[in-house]
């Protein structure tokens, strides 16, 4: 098939080769004209894993544009992958897919055939039936007639991006009639995953419920860490280890550490109390994963002042909200570094991070071992595997205390802290 993405961002880019991967002719759209030449002589506009080597691999079948009327009348399947940034109450703007609609209307009122448009930016359950008003109202034509319209969001996470387009647990379709479906269930034909078709709104729905309940496993795991570390002997891996092997409960995202980041789980988090406020209801287990999750850094901090003098040297590494991506988005790690700032001399490294939003005190070290050599703490906050070559050679003493929040470092190490409690 011939499918147009519109918005070569984080997301959109890793979709043009993911979709040339599965044997697709692509055009993508952006305003930007240095991202549409960049696509379109096979260089990747962002950082994420296996985005170039996709690029290079697949640009007889990539191509890019800033003229939308062509991506749409060129291709049968049009993808809208752009932005909707998080609002104070918690719903998205939709700004940027209603400029996108406005301008592929155009393309479509000159096509005389069948065209499939797919939301698959996340968006508040309502916002697609809005989408599809719109459009008829701009071009005259008559949605499940003249076009489809499918709700197509994706359950990815930056750094992992094109793996987990490739392999999905279940591909989510809320479709406007059965002809939509059909055709985007046959984009997806090779992708060894379950298709779960629906009405639009329930898919609106499902994409926010899904990570509303990840966060909430994620803040569940999180408290109980902080009981065990009260307890004596209490140890939290194995208890989370013991109870994940349930099949009702599983083991992934179950375990103690930092709470969560990045620019989805908060926000869909929010927007689901958001949707149950305006149906007149209350979210208490929402707010309160929230709430959970809010202290963890603060609680961190709580150790570090129990370990370490005032104005003593703490450093730490990883300031990601996850490894293997750039992005400090709401970032446990970064925020403990900010708090920190105003009571020690902090210190921080993170391989993807050289220009931190953090106050001028910081100071951002270009390895490891500058980070650490003089520390009087050192915390692991993010999973960087490069944080494994980390020894006791590189510490300021042998007895240097390491809070390692991922368990990133062997078992063999000779000291650390979880929080609290040390670990022998």
């Amino acid at each position: 098939m011939r499918i147009s993405i519109m918005g070569l961002g984080k997301l959109g880019a890793p979709a043009c080769v993911v979709m040339a991967d599965l044997g697709h002719e692509v055009i993508g759209y952006d305003v930007n004209a240095d991202i549409v030449h960049k696509i379109d002589t096979g260089v990747a506009p962002v950082e994420e894993p296996g985005l170039q080597d996709g690029l290079t691999r697949y640009h007889s079948r990539i191509s890019a544009t800033s003229d939308a009327v062509t991506a749409v009348t060129d291709t049968e399947i049009t993808m809208i992958i752009v932005p909707t940034p998080s609002q104070t109450s918690g719903a998205f703007d939709t700004s940027y897919v209603s400029d996108v609609l406005d301008e592929i209307t155009l393309g479509l009122k000159r096509k005389n055939r069948y065209h499939l448009v797919v939301i698959t930016s996340t968006v508040m359950p309502g916002d697609t039936t809005e989408f599809i008003k719109r459009l008829e109202e701009l071009t005259e034509l008559r949605c499940s007639r003249d076009f489809g319209v499918c709700y197509n969001p994706e359950f990815i996470a930056l750094g992992s991006v094109i793996n987990d387009m490739r392999r999905p647990d279940f591909i989510l379709i809320g479709e406007s009639d059965v002809h939509a479906g059909d055709l985007l269930q046959r984009v997806y034909y090779k992708v060894p995953a379950p298709i779960v078709r629906m009405g639009i709104m329930n898919a609106e729905l499902a994409k926010i419920s899904l990570n509303a309940y990840v966060t909430m496993k994620i803040s569940f795991a999180n408290q109980l860490a902080n009981m065990c570390e009260l307890m004596p002997g209490g140890d939290a891996d194995i208890v989370l280890r013991a109870i994940g092997l349930d099949r009702r409960i599983g083991g992934k995202y179950f375990r103690g550490a930092l709470g969560f980041g990045g620019p989805c789980f908060p926000r869909d988090n929010r927007a689901f109390q958001r949707v149950s406020r305006r149906l007149g209801l209350e979210a208490p287990l929402a707010e309160a994963t929230d709430e959970v999750n809010a202290a963890q850094s603060g609680l961190l901090a709580e150790t570090v002042r129990h370990h370490v003098r005032l104005g003593g040297t703490v450093a730490v590494l990883g300031l990601t909200y996850k490894p293997f991506t750039p992005v400090t988005e709401e970032s446990q790690s970064l925020r403990l570094a900010a708090t920190l700032a105003g009571e020690f001399d902090v210190r921080v490294f993170d391989p993807a991070v050289k220009d931190p939003q953090l106050p001028a005190s910081v100071k951002v070290c270009s390895s490891v071992h500058e980070c650490v050599v003089s520390a009087d703490l050192v915390v692991v906050a993010t999973a960087w595997p490069e944080f494994q070559a980390l020894g006791p050679l590189s510490l300021k003493t042998p007895k240097t205390p390491i809070i390692d929040c991922w368990n990133v470092l062997s078992n063999d190490f000779p000291r650390r802290l979880v929080l609290g409690k040390e670990m022998k």
